[in-house]
């Protein structure tokens, strides 16, 4: 994640270092401990992930009657 208005240049510098860790065997291991699968992608990947993510848990929530603060 970073602030929006990131210069590509950054968020791809940002991007490629989170990629290259998530190559790591320890950082893969300690993911793996927590429970979590190393991923990795593009931004444009993450974005539509998290949008998926926050309808398929919308849904969810909605659906359980489940409301957020102010709602």
């Amino acid at each position: 994640m970073a602030p929006r208005g990131t210069p590509d240049a950054i968020v791809a510098k940002l991007g490629k270092a989170t990629n290259d860790a998530l190559r790591e065997p320890a950082v893969i291991e300690a993911l793996k401990r927590q429970g979590f699968d190393a991923g990795g992608g593009t931004p444009d990947e993450f974005a539509r992930f998290l949008a998926d993510e926050t309808a398929k848990w919308t849904a969810a929530a909605k659906a359980a009657g489940v409301l957020a603060a102010g709602n």
